[in-house]
């Protein structure tokens, strides 16, 4: 063999980079069909384009460019971004079977394992989801009975915020606590105090891997799992938080089965083993111990994290209008006086105190996206043709934040929610639990709560910020500073 005709280290190294160089100029080759979108990088997509610690800022700016849906490309899997009100509710609702699926986040399922409601397709999600919303409703939700219990958790707030005395806190342990109180009082038919040590380190957990879920990493991971995927150890401590939930949540359940009756449910633990009593001979049952087990931690994780972020957004608005927190005290005593709890049903009567709490939901923005979607079927859609498991992001800020919409969607304004003669006003733009087939199992829920924990601490206190230097001002995330709530003087 003639050496002399092997190509030296220089030129192979060279051909190598004048090939990578072609590629990166060339891109990868864009769908026929698909809407259209920045040119991305082979293999990497549109990877380096977008800023992943803030991923929907960075898909808001590319909507401007592109318009209401426009596809970015997450390695080599094209995404789907859907903008504006009308483009969620055309896609979300008139296309629901199709726009229907959701992505089984590659991340979570290191947890989930494929089981559950929030991230199943299929007869499982079907079967459960009806199921877990009967039940529910069953307990309440929706219902008187539920406005009582979450009523009597705001009071249990109250009392322990005028344990404070009047001095600066951190609210969010509290608004934590009490918002996994309601969720806990309807699946294990039980709460638990502020200051159970084995409570505040499940609650803490939940924050953890919702952080690690949500977070840069996370959604890296999420939309590059192959190649995320491989980075050792890369996950481990969001897998080691999962199986402690999971022990947590095993443990209650069998305490459930030492005390469980047939046919006599006490809460959404029993009415599934229930199910699994009915069905425990037919072989395609959904109805398993791994799935009540992920079912429980489902609704247990999306029922306290989002509600007292909201809560904690609401305070920072609030603290920072403290004449608007009068209006609100104003209206109330006129229609409740001093010693009348609220609740969710006396909204009606309150329009200044709804329009507060729809506007907090709205300003808030704590969920940017809907959890992300799947496409279930080939579909022609505005001209485009998406084809089936197509990954879509359902961009719900863009419609709470739509200008054509809102007066002044960076601005809190409870007066989006209300007319000139002072009466609520709806607005078919505010959907910030998602809309359609795969909207918030929880949302009725989560509006009582708001409502009734807000009210209720407006109603018993001022508050104001936890020190002169708290900078003015309102945004979205954790407050700068604690908080300090002012008992009101009992006339």
């Amino acid at each position: 063999m003639d050496l002399t005709l092997l190509p030296s280290t220089g030129l192979l190294l060279g051909l190598c980079g004048t090939l990578l160089l072609l590629l990166l100029l060339v891109g990868p080759r864009q769908q026929r069909g698909l809407p259209p979108g920045p040119k991305g990088l082979p293999l990497l997509g549109n990877a380096l384009q977008l800023d992943w610690r803030a991923l929907p800022r960075s898909l808001m700016e590319l909507s401007g460019k592109y318009g209401p849906i426009f596809t970015v490309w997450f390695g080599r899997r094209p995404a789907i971004v859907l903008c504006g009100s009308e483009m969620l509710r055309e896609a979300l609702l008139n296309h629901a079977e199709a726009f229907g699926g959701r992505e089984p986040l590659a991340a979570a399922q290191r947890v989930t394992e494929g089981y559950g409601i929030t991230l199943t397709n299929g007869e499982r999600w079907k079967q459960l989801r009806r199921f877990s919303i009967a039940t529910l409703r069953n307990f309440g939700m929706g219902k008187k009975s539920v406005e009582q219990r979450v009523a009597e958790e705001s009071q249990a707030l109250v009392s322990t915020i005028k344990g404070r005395k009047g001095q600066p806190f951190d609210p969010f342990p509290l608004f934590r606590c009490a918002a996994a109180n309601v969720v806990c009082s309807i699946v294990f038919g039980q709460r638990f105090e502020y200051t159970d040590e084995r409570f505040i380190h499940l609650l803490g957990l939940i924050s953890d891997n919702i952080h690690r879920l949500g977070g840069p990493w996370g959604t890296l991971y999420n939309a590059m799992p192959s190649i995320m995927g491989s980075i050792p150890g890369f996950f481990n401590q969001y897998e080691q938080n999962g199986k402690l939930l999971k022990t947590f949540v095993n443990v209650l359940i069998e305490e459930h089965k030492v005390g469980w009756q047939p046919n006599c449910p006490r809460d959404y633990i029993d009415c599934f083993i229930d199910k699994m009593e009915a069905e425990k001979n037919n072989a395609n049952t959904e109805f398993t111990p791994m799935n009540m087990l992920i079912c429980v931690l489902n609704l247990f994780m999306a029922g306290t994290e989002t509600t007292a972020r909201t809560l904690e957004s609401g305070i920072r608005a609030l603290i920072q209008h403290p004449q608007l927190q009068e209006k609100m005290q104003q209206e109330m005593e006129g229609e409740l006086g001093r010693d009348r709890t609220p609740t969710y049903a006396v909204r009606l009567h309150l329009p200044l105190c709804n329009a507060v709490v729809h506007e907090i939901h709205r300003y808030g923005c704590i969920a940017p996206t809907a959890l992300w979607h799947r496409m279930t079927q080939d579909t022609q859609f505005k001209g485009f043709v998406i084809p089936r498991d197509t990954l879509v992001i359902p961009m719900i800020c863009s419609a709470l934040n739509e200008e054509t919409k809102w007066g002044s969607p960076g601005t809190f304004d409870p007066g989006n929610f209300l007319d000139a003669d002072g009466r609520f006003l709806k607005n078919d733009a505010f959907m910030p639990f998602s809309t359609g087939k795969r909207a918030c199992l929880g949302e009725a829920l989560a509006m009582t709560e708001v409502f009734t924990f807000i009210t209720s601490l407006v109603q018993s206190f001022n508050l104001r910020p936890g020190c002169s230097e708290d900078p003015p001002g309102i945004g979205v995330g954790p407050l700068p500073s604690h908080v300090r709530a002012q008992p009101r003087v009992t006339l």
